[in-house]
């Protein structure tokens, strides 16, 4: 079968623009096999149909290796979108080219879950005509009908349309697997800080989540606290006992009280850790409350992931006093006999204990780097001198130990990018962060060691900071740019999250709301849902056969 090279290039299209909209979840072997695809079919090499079948085993064997049972939309859309491609690179006859509609079709609609933009919904509905007119186009079947009865048809599906996608019964119970952490030598949240593991860190830019905030505050203040880790081994450190404390979503009254911080948090992903403000109390979703654990931060199980949110902050809340046991488990840690160097800590107070320690790394050539080679422990630290806000916040909290003053690690992310139209943070994988806090007697005291080596990293979002770093230009640098085009760029992103909101806000508790506004249970609900559709769809085949 001759295929018109028009046809064929809108396939190619296709793949083009669905690896530009999902570049952040495909991984570089099916980013390749697109790219190897899109260029072998553009200059229409010849081959034998089992090379592609070989490379689709290869693949599939390469996901088992990799993920094995560990399945994920990610995943998933990594497999449909190599099997798409493979199929574009074998396609001959007509039942190829059909197969290859239907999967197009599939990945556009897969992707909704990644991306939620209006951009990307209007070339995914382009995207899907396209691809019809192409497929009729190759086959060359007689169309009997005329393009304006194809939109009187889709007019007159809209407010069906529109009927499932506001009735559709919203799911409470997750079904997306719980997040992996981030791959080794990558910047991004981790619920654990192990400086002693990776050699050098690279940054990513991937989205982590937008936030809103009912209080105006610099970036450089905005510590997104995430977990609190009081185990070591002497370098590395994890949760311990007291950072262990699971919460559940549940029907309740949450806790009362003035002076919070409300933050309005919407993911790019499904995660089982919620991020908050100063020390978190409690959080909403659905009509439902978490209260926050000892630590002030929210682990949930795999059944209860989030993906949005609203959580409360109390910056002046005092916590409760720490129980003996608790003393003694967080006085845990190294001998100052071991560091005869900083035997003078002994006896201090925590302010002239940090103050001692921040002269000791400013008056010693101590410099932060991305790139320190692998540092396995607190001496090989002293001696190179050199690492990231892991090795800082390790070291600080160690001598800190070793001085009687109960320390803790607190993974998260520091500052983000505000969008001034919209007024919301966006925060990436590039800002996580690890700092400190400490028992003063009364409060968690928060400690930032990197701030005593790098000031900056306080006053530049994570991927400038990075850059500069690096001593990296970034290509077309906002600051080169005309005013309007970063205005301009400033609308798109608050549209984008506009938009983003209010398909958000569409959940259960939306649903419920209406039900409750015409004395209805959410069944009732469904059920009338599902009367006006089958009426719909019989007042329409009415129409047609008469």
């Amino acid at each position: 079968m001759k295929k018109p090279s028009l046809a064929l290039g809108i396939y190619l299209a296709h793949l083009a623009l669905l690896m530009w909209f999902l570049v952040e979840e495909l991984t570089l072997p099916t980013i390749m096999v697109g790219v190897a695809v899109i260029v072998l079919r553009f200059v229409t090499v010849k081959m034998h149909r089992w090379i592609p079948q070989l490379v689709g085993a290869g693949l599939f064997a390469y996901a088992g290796i990799k993920y094995g049972r560990f399945v994920s939309p990610e995943v998933g859309v990594n497999i449909l979108f190599s099997v798409v491609c493979l199929k574009l690179w074998e396609a001959k006859d007509e039942r190829d080219w059909r197969m290859l509609t239907l999967g197009l079709f599939l990945l556009w609609s897969s992707g909704a879950l990644f991306i939620k933009t209006p951009l990307y919904l209007i070339v995914a509905i382009v995207g899907v005509f396209s691809a019809l007119a192409a497929l009729l186009k190759i086959t060359g079947e007689e169309v009997s009908v005329s393009w304006r009865q194809v939109m009187r048809w889709v007019l007159l599906s809209l407010p069906v349309t529109v009927l499932l996608f506001l009735l559709l019964p919203r799911f409470q119970a997750s079904v997306w697997t719980p997040p992996s952490p981030p791959p080794v030598g990558q910047v991004g949240f981790s619920e654990e800080a192990r400086p002693g593991d990776v050699e050098a860190l690279t940054g990513t830019g991937l989205l982590a989540f937008h936030a809103t905030i009912t209080q105006t505050k610099p970036a450089g203040d905005l510590y997104w606290r995430g977990a609190t880790l009081s185990g070591h081994d002497g370098w590395n450190w994890a949760p311990g006992p007291l950072d262990q404390a699971w919460v559940m979503l549940e029907r309740g009254t949450p806790i009362a009280g003035t002076d919070l911080i409300r933050q309005s948090i919407i993911h790019s992903k499904s995660t089982n850790r919620a991020f908050a403000l100063a020390t978190g109390m409690w959080l909403e979703q659905n009509g439902q409350h978490a209260i926050a654990g000892d630590g002030g931060t929210w682990r949930f199980s795999g059944f209860q992931q989030l993906r949005s949110y609203v959580a409360y902050s109390n910056p002046n809340f005092q916590a409760p006093k720490l129980a003996a046991s608790e003393n003694k488990t967080y006085r845990l840690g190294i001998s100052l006999r071991k560091l005869p160097q900083f035997q003078y800590l002994k006896g201090m107070n925590l302010t002239e204990t940090m103050s001692a320690i921040q002269s000791y790394f400013q008056q010693n050539g101590f410099t932060y780097s991305l790139t320190p080679g692998r540092v396995t422990s607190l001496n090989a630290f002293f001696e190179r001198k050199s690492g990231w806000c892991a090795h800082y916040a390790s070291a600080t909290a160690l001598l800190l130990s070793a001085a009687g003053h109960q320390t803790r690690l607190v993974s998260g992310y520091l500052g983000g990018k505000l969008n001034p139209q919209s007024g919301h943070w966006t925060v990436r994988e590039d800002d996580a962060h690890v700092w400190i806090e400490s028992w003063d007697g009364s409060n968690w005291r928060q400690i930032d060691p990197t701030l005593w080596i790098a000031p900056d990293r306080s006053q530049l979002s994570g991927a400038d900071f990075i850059r500069r770093v690096r001593k990296e230009t970034q290509f077309l640098s906002p600051t080169n740019l005309p005013g309007w085009i970063r205005d301009a760029q400033m609308w798109v992103e608050g549209v984008n999250y506009r938009f983003l909101v209010w398909s958000e806000e569409l959940d259960l508790e939306k649903q419920r709301s209406w039900a409750r506004r015409l004395n209805w249970d959410l069944t009732t609900l469904y059920a009338a849902g599902l009367w006006i559709l089958g009426a719909a769809i019989g007042l329409w085949w009415l129409s047609e056969w008469w």
